[in-house]
């Protein structure tokens, strides 16, 4: 059985994978980190992978309802914040918005949560 910090990074990807989904057009800023997360994705039980993929569709539906459309029809940009920080981060970044998704793996109290800015521009005169 794998690990609990491999689990931990299979969530990261799935968080990545799923919620990425949403948006109009994303890519990774690290695709060596993408690559990473998906192979310890694939080497964990499949089993879990559903369980994952459960949390992360609820998330998504609660997120498609708590943030505003505009969000999710720009092209972002990924960065997956490293596994070992205190509180894993997938952050999306927008031209106008950033979406942060905190995440940490803890069996079934496993919770996702987030923090979104709208980006504002300052004004030459």
């Amino acid at each position: 059985m794998k690990n609990s910090n491999d689990v931990q990074m299979a969530l990261e990807y799935a968080v990545y994978m799923m919620i990425g989904d949403e948006f109009y057009k994303m890519k990774s800023i690290s695709q060596w980190k993408e690559m990473s997360l998906l192979i310890n994705y694939k080497e964990i039980k499949t089993t879990i992978q559903y369980e994952l993929e459960d949390i992360c569709i609820a998330y998504v539906k609660e997120l498609k309802e708590t943030i505003p459309q505009a969000v999710w029809k720009q092209a972002v940009l990924v960065k997956i914040v490293d596994s070992d920080s205190y509180l894993p981060e997938v952050r999306f970044i927008g031209r106008r918005y950033l979406l942060r998704v905190f995440c940490r793996y803890e069996g079934k109290k496993t919770k996702l949560d987030f923090e979104l800015f709208k980006k504002t521009h300052a004004c030459k005169k």
